[in-house]
This record gives structure tokens, sequence and C-alpha cells, in this order.
């Protein structure tokens, strides 16, 4: 830890030195956010340390997205959101969602595990990723925190935070209408109102509803949702505001349907798991058993609410009291053939969460919060599987309970006009329950039941410690140490089914700067992760002989990178961004005991130290999942300004990656190709920018892009895979009013 702390820190005296240039030619104060910036790259004000801040003053790692370029990108769901952040890769499970950033994330499918990546909406802490869809609409903006959150946010955010920001309630009358049509009988509605209704009251209403036919030739991988927001902003005084908010989503359809690996057919692309091609692989495969073979009997079927509120008042100056009770409710009915076999679940699950915060508010040497956060989910997952050759089904039945409570404060101190010191803590206090069933089904012939039971707490002490300077006026150089804990838990199975925490910890040292009059920014971020008992899941036998999903602790693993943003303004109207990341990362220790053969691992395989399983697997050596070494995006725009103030705008845009792993088997198939996808617009928006109709073509290659895989549970080294949307094209109108 010392030799990473010394790295980070010199790094951050090497960079000193490069700013003289800067200083030269920046004229203009970066404290001041509040002056005209027209004549140069716009300011993105953040909240991601709990007050309102430039990015660029954030010392945080982080990338924030503006509702405008959300929606000129198509962002309707979390999967389109990892087009435009280096570092983020999603999956999609049926209705799961797989959220990674870094290679840090979570394989989980059902109500078991918890999230890597904290997400949340106006600050409450979202706990199944099946709701998050759902939520992708009438947003302010989208900020991507990278790294372990250990003292700011919710919890179990060892990767890092996804914080939805809905647009607020305004006085003035105002808002848009926004119709989308294009191929695979794609159409999408959005709209928004908002304005005073009283005296001292706002409200906002915004809804959006999405259709699209599948992409697969099975006619799967479809969409279906409904959403809904209504917000009301009460502010008597300048002292005190409350604004409260209520979202409803509906998913239905099919849901994220799989393809297979290999390919089936060279001549085709997204040749859906139930197409005839494919169901002519796995009958030469696997001709005996009828079961696995994916069917297209598949259905989506959720609901989601969110009700918040956040209350913020000053009782002196220079002190605001935030408090931001939650409430999330999803429901979930499913069934999808991602394993390769047929797998219904029903869950549910309700949380209550409340965080309260007391915190500086003004330009005083020391700025700084303390606050206190509880939550409390109940949830409950049944799940229905096929496990293995034998024909075998496992049904689980089980409650779970987790209850969170936590105290965290985090402070930043001028030292001088330049030099500012960080430094923060978080004690977190966590406690599961299961209680439930599980069923085995061998040929139709159901076992005697056995009781899934447990009770565990867990308990971490997190910290942020790092400094920030002023190197010139638009040159800010930082370098950090930062901890993040995921709490452990159960997984389907009779005792013993737990596994541990897994902890993180970050350090980092870069540079957010300006130039040239404000036209050219260039950001760096040097980072070193240690990764210890990283939860990892995959097929092994339990208690009693049956086979399940096993969720262990991989040991240890070692990340590190570099990630490069740099946004030029070469004329008035020409603008080139390129955003990039490079990750170098290996599992310096994961070994397990399961059932396995050669044919399912790419690992090394040992004697066993359970003498019930077959194999010690070892994939110790080993590039994580989903961390490709290379990813990023290059996105040019140019303006035609028309006579009358109305202007053309062309976009085009490419991402690109290099190969990575989709699963922790490690055999090759789940090794993707490099690739590189492009996009490209064309939009008219009227003086003032209150009309766009705008004209798309995305994934020109029509390229099929891997995001999740899985092993299937009956035939060695065949994968079915979940991939992004083939090639899409159509117009788009917006009306602002």
């Amino acid at each position: 830890m010392l030799r990473r702390t010394s790295v980070a820190f010199a790094s951050l005296g090497l960079l000193i030195a490069l700013p003289a240039h800067a200083q030269a030619v920046e004229g203009q104060d970066e404290s001041s956010s509040g002056a005209d910036q027209s004549n140069g790259i716009q300011d993105i004000v953040v909240t991601a340390s709990r007050r309102a801040v430039n990015v660029q003053r954030e010392s945080r790692q982080l990338s924030a997205v503006g509702g405008d370029e959300l929606s000129r990108n198509g962002v309707a769901d979390p999967a389109a959101l990892a087009n435009l952040v280096p570092g983020l890769t999603i999956g999609r499970s049926g209705p799961q969602f797989q959220i990674y950033i870094r290679g840090v994330g979570d394989r989980s499918v059902n109500a078991f595990g918890d999230p890597a990546v904290a997400p949340s909406l106006d600050g409450v802490y979202i706990p199944r990723s099946f709701t998050i869809p759902g939520l992708f609409f009438d947003l302010e903006r989208v900020e991507v925190v990278k790294g372990p959150q250990g003292t700011l946010y919710g919890r179990n955010a060892t990767a890092g935070a996804m914080n939805l920001i809905s647009a607020r309630p305004t006085e003035a009358l105002g808002g848009f209408v926004e119709m989308e049509a294009g191929n695979l009988q794609a159409m999408r509605a959005a709209a928004a109102v908002s304005g005073a209704i009283a005296p001292n009251l706002s409200v906002r209403a915004s809804g959006q509803v999405t259709t699209r036919d599948g992409y697969l030739s099975d006619g799967l991988s479809d969409e279906k949702m409904q959403s809904a927001r209504l917000q009301l902003m009460f502010q008597p005084s300048d002292k005190f505001s409350l604004r409260v908010g209520a979202t409803y989503a509906h998913q239905g359809g099919t849901g994220a349907a799989p393809v297979l690996l290999p390919q089936v057919d060279s001549s085709r692309s997204f040749v859906g798991a139930a197409d005839p091609a494919s169901i002519a692989r796995f009958n030469l495969l696997n001709p005996s058993n009828s079961l696995f073979r994916p069917g297209t009997d598949v259905y989506l079927d959720t609901d989601s609410w969110v009700l918040s509120a956040t209350a913020e008042w000053r009782p002196i100056d220079g002190i605001v009291l935030t408090v931001l009770p939650g409430y999330v409710h999803g429901t979930n009915r499913n069934r999808n053939y991602v394993p390769g076999i047929p797998y219904d679940q029903v869950q549910t699950s309700n949380q209550k969460s409340i965080e309260a915060r007391l915190s500086s508010d003004g330009s005083s040497a020391l700025q700084w919060v303390l606050g206190g956060y509880y939550s409390k989910e109940k949830s409950t997952d049944w799940s229905q599987f096929a496990i293995n050759r034998a024909v075998q089904i496992r049904r689980n039945f089980p409650t779970l309970d987790d209850e969170t409570w936590a105290v965290f404060g985090e402070g930043k101190l001028s030292l001088t006009d330049r030099l500012r010191a960080i430094g923060g803590v978080r004690y977190t206090y966590e406690t599961k329950k299961i209680d439930g069933t599980s069923q085995t089904i061998v040929g139709g012939n159901p076992t005697p039941a056995g009781r899934i039971f447990g009770d565990t707490s867990f308990d971490a002490v997190n910290y942020r410690a790092g400094v920030e300077y002023d190197a010139a006026d638009r040159v800010m150089l930082y370098a950090t140490v930062s901890t993040g804990f995921k709490a452990g838990g159960f997984f389907g199975a009779l005792p013993p089914n737990t596994y541990k925490p897994e902890r993180l910890t970050s350090y980092e040292a870069g540079v957010k700067s300006r130039f040239f009059d404000n036209h050219l920014q260039v950001n760096v971020d040097a980072f070193w992760w240690d990764y210890t008992d990283r939860q990892e899941s995959y097929i092994g036998i339990v208690t009693g002989g049956a086979t399940a999903n096993i969720t262990t602790n991989a040991g240890s693993a070692r990340i590190r990178g570099v990630d490069a943003s740099i946004m030029a303004l070469l004329t008035d109207n020409d603008r080139l961004t390129f955003d990039a990341e490079y990750l170098d990362s290996k599992y310096i220790d994961f070994v397990y005991d399961t059932n396995t053969t050669a044919a399912r691992t790419g690992c090394r395989l040992g004697a066993p130290s359970d003498p019930r399983l077959s194999a010690s697997v070892d994939c110790s050596g080993f590039q994580l999942v989903r961390a490709p070494k290379w990813s990023g995006r290059v996105s040019f725009q140019h303006n035609f300004p028309l006579a009358d103030g109305s202007r053309v705008s062309l976009l085009a845009q490419t991402r690109f990656s290099s190969p990575y792993w989709l699963a922790p088997d490690f055999i090759p198939v789940e090794r993707t190709k490099s690739y590189h996808v492009s996009d490209v617009s064309l939009a008219y928006l009227t003086a003032g920018e209150r009309l766009d109709v705008s004209a798309y073509v995305r994934n020109i290659e029509n390229k099929e892009v891997y995001t999740l895989g899985a092993q299937s549970s009956g035939i060695d080294g065949l994968v079915l895979a979940t991939t992004q949307l083939p090639r899409t094209y159509g117009v788009r109108l917006r009306y602002k009013y």
C-alpha cells in the first residue's frame, strides 16, 4: 500500500511542471464558474461530491452526459449509456443488467447479489438492476463515477456509481415533445411539461413510451416500455425547498435473448438461439435431451416504482441540512434462455431508505459534509431452472432481508490559494438474512425440500484522502487514495452458502485542464486498483450433492491503467472529442473447487481440496472479465450556420474496443474480437434550438458487439451470449417550448 500511495503522489509532483505553458495562455480563473462561457467549452456542474461543483474542479474521476446528448444518442436504457463512457461495460441477461467499470462488476441474475456499481435516481439507491431501464427519460444528466465510493454513496459501491438526475420542475411554463421512428418498427414518444401551479409551487410531469421489434433472427430481443414521472417543487423562501417525485415504469416484450457462440451461420448476423439453425446445432451436440433447446416462449413483465423526496433547509448562513427519504419497489416476472435452458423467475423487492446530511454552503476555506444513511430491503426470488444433463430441475423459494446503517463525513480544506487537502471516512454495518426452501426434481420426481437459511453481518471502515493543486488558472492536479466495500451474502443452496465481502483500494493521480482560451480540454487520470476477495459466480456442487450457481471469493486482482479525455474546439463550428481508456488487469489469485471437465474451462486443473468435487480450477493470471485493454470513442461534430440563425449539425463518431472475456470460464469462444462501431447523425436546429429534426444511422457496420456470455448448462464449450443492437436508423423530432 505504501508503494502505491507513493506512486500516486509522486505522479502528482511530476505533473506540476506540465502546466507552465497553460499559465501563460490562460487568463480566466477557473473558480469563476458563473463567467460567460459562450466562447469556448461549456462548463458542466455535477453533484458527485454531494454538492454542486464544476466537473473540472472535481477530483473524483467521472463522466457526465447531459440530457440533450442522451437524447441525441438514443440512450433509453443503461446498455446504450456504455457507448458514451469508456471503461463502462453493461451486459443484459433477460431483465437483469450487469454493470462493470474497469473490469469490476457483478454477474448477478437474481436477488442474492448486490451491484458493484451503485445506481441511484435523484439520490435514492436502486438495489435491483431490473428496475433501472424505465428510469432513463427526462433526465438533466447522468454521472458515471469511476472508482470506489466508500465515503459518500449508499452502500456496496466498489466499482463506482451511476447517478441519474432528473430534470427539475421550473416556475416558467416549458417542456418538450419528442417523437422518433426507425427500422425494426421502432417508435418512441416522450414529453414533459413544467410550470408553476400556485405561488412557490411548481410541477413537472413527463413520460415516455418505447416499442421496437426483436432484432434477432428468431424474433426475440425486442423492447416494450412505458414510463411516467411526476414531481412537485415547493420553495417558500431561499432558506427552504422540498422536491417530491414519483416514477413508474413497466417493461414487457421478450427481454434480452441470446445468440450462440461460436456463430451458427457465418453468412448471417444476429442469429437467435431459437433459430432453426441454432436448434440444429443443439440437436447435433446433445441429441438425447430436448430440455436444452432454447425456445421462443420467453417473456418479460416488470413493474417498478421509485418514490423520492429532497428537503433542503438553511438554518443559518453557510449550513445546509438535506434529507432524502426514498422508497423503491420492483416486481419482475420473466423466462429467458440465456443459460441455454429455461430459466423462470418471479422477483419482488421493496426498499425503504433515508439519508440525512449537514454540509457547508459557501466559499469558506473548509468545505465539508456529514451524514447518516439507513436502508432496509425485503426481497423474494422464486426461480426454476434445469441444471445438468440428468434433467435435474432446481427450484428456489427464498426471502432475503438486508438492513444497512452508515455514518460518513468528507471535507476539503484549502491550505493555500492553490492547494487543498481531502479527507473522508465512512462506517457501514450491514446485516443479511435468508430463509426459504430449495428443491431438486430428477426425472420428474421431486426430492424432499431442503431449507435455505442464514443470518450474517458485515461492517467496514472506508476512507478517501488526497490533495488538489491548481498549477494554473484552469489546470488542476490531484492525487487520491480511496477504498470501497461490497458486502458478502448468500447463494441459493443449503448451508454452508455464504461468501465474504469484496474490497477495493484505488490509487489515482491526474490532471484536469483547459488551454487556449478555453478551446482545448485535456483530462488524464492514472489509476492502480488493488482488488481483494472479488465475488465471482460459477456452476458447482453444493451441500447434498446438488448442482447450483455458486458465488465465491476469487482471491485478489490487480487493475491499472490510464483514462484520457480530450476535447478541442477547432473552430467555432468544429468540435473533436477523443475519450480512451487503457486497462491492464489480472487475477493474482483465483482458485476454486468444483465439478468440471477440461472442455468447460480454459483454466488449469488440479486435485481438489474438497473430496466431493472433481477438480481444483486455477484461473490466476487471466485478464479480468469484461476488461478490454483498450476502449474508447472518437467523435467529430461540424455545424453549418444558416442566415436566419438556425444551423445544420453533422455528428460522426466511432467507438472501439480490444478483445475481452465474456465469462470467467476462459474458454477460447468466450474471448471476443476487437471491434469498432460507427454512428452518424444529421440534425437541423432552429435559432434558439427550440426545434430539432434529425436523422441517424447507428452501428453502421452492423457489428455484433457481445456484452455477456454464459456457458450452456448441458453442452461443454457452447456459449450463449447477448449483444448490443444491430444497425438501426431513423428520424427524430424534438420541440421545446
